[in-house]
């Protein structure tokens, strides 16, 4: 992380807050971590910062939004792969995203439906970020809505 501070912080234009700094260090090491529950750990650690900040949703919506989409992210590779990484029902299934290469429709599942609320509501918080629309499409179609995934994609 202190690689990323030395060469992007100084051509800002604005100095970087200390929660700004804090989240980034902690998605970063999200991003870079394997273990499923420590992966959980530090995302819940980055929500807990910002629940700190009177009307979040307000204030910091765009970071609100990719805290959601990682852990939109994190629900979905939760419910299709098991604790080895395989598919959970060892199928593998081309996606029209490509990201979900493996997976199954998840249809029903507690983590599919909170993946896509999370995602749908990022796209809320940031509806210009076509990231949100990836991941939402990516959720939808865990859940089985393909129909709905196609949409969200082509709003990417």
């Amino acid at each position: 992380w202190q690689k990323v501070e030395d060469l992007i912080f100084p051509h800002l234009e604005k100095p970087v807050s200390e929660l700004r700094r804090q989240l980034g260090r902690l998605k970063f090491a999200h991003r870079r971590e394997h273990l499923p529950d420590v992966r959980n750990a530090r995302l819940q650690e980055a929500f807990d910062l910002l629940e700190a900040i009177p009307d979040v949703e307000q204030e910091e919506p765009q970071l609100l939004a990719e805290l959601l989409l990682l852990r939109s992210q994190n629900q979905v590779l939760r419910a299709g792969f098991g604790e080895n990484g395989m598919a959970a029902q060892g199928h593998a299934s081309s996606s029209s995203s490509g990201w979900l290469w493996g997976l199954i429709p998840l249809c029903g599942s507690q983590e599919a439906v909170t993946a896509v609320a999370d995602a749908e509501r990022a796209v809320k918080l940031s509806p210009e970020w076509p990231q949100a629309y990836k991941v939402l499409a990516n959720a939808l179609e865990a859940a089985g809505r393909c129909n709905e995934a196609e949409v969200a994609l082509k709003k990417s």
